[in-house]
C-alpha cells in the first residue's frame, strides 16, 4: 500500500513524500526546507479514498429553494490526482451516511469498481 507522510515544523511549514509503506524514511527528511525540524508527522493511507458530502440545494432567481436536505455523494483520489466520482442522484443525509459507510477505508481502486458496478451501490447514481 502506498502511504503519503506529511511533516510539519512548528514554524507551520509542511512538506510531504508519497512512497511505498515498506519504504524506510530517508535520513533528513524530517527537517522542513529551511532546517526546521518536524514538530508532527503523520503517515496518511494514500491509496484510500475521500469522500464529500456536497449540498445539492440551491435557489432560483425568484428566491424558490430546490432540493434542501438533498446531498451529492462524492468519491476522489486522496493523493496524487483529482478524478472523482459524483452521484447522479441526491440523497437524504442518513443514506449519504450509509454510502459513506461502504467507501469507508477501501482503495481507489476497489471504490471505482464499486462505483461502476450498479448492483453494488443499489440505485444511488
Amino acid at each position: 500500500m502506498k502511504r503519503h507522510y506529511c511533516y510539519q515544523c512548528e514554524f507551520g511549514h509542511q512538506w510531504s513524500y508519497f512512497r511505498d509503506e515498506t519504504e524506510d524514511a530517508v535520513p533528513g527528511e524530517e527537517i522542513c526546507p529551511d532546517g526546521h525540524e518536524a514538530g508532527m508527522d503523520e503517515k496518511i493511507p494514500a491509496d484510500e479514498i475521500q469522500i464529500t458530502i456536497e449540498p445539492a440545494a440551491f435557489m432560483d432567481s425568484k428566491g424558490k429553494l430546490f432540493l434542501e436536505r438533498r446531498y451529492f455523494f462524492l468519491i476522489h483520489e486522496r493523493v496524487g490526482g483529482d478524478a472523482h466520482l459524483k452521484s447522479r442522484k441526491t440523497h437524504l443525509w442518513r443514506e449519504a451516511l450509509n454510502l459513506a459507510d461502504r467507501f469507508h477505508g477501501i482503495s481507489k481502486e476497489r471504490a471505482w469498481k464499486m462505483w461502476v458496478e450498479p448492483r453494488s451501490l443499489g440505485d444511488s447514481r
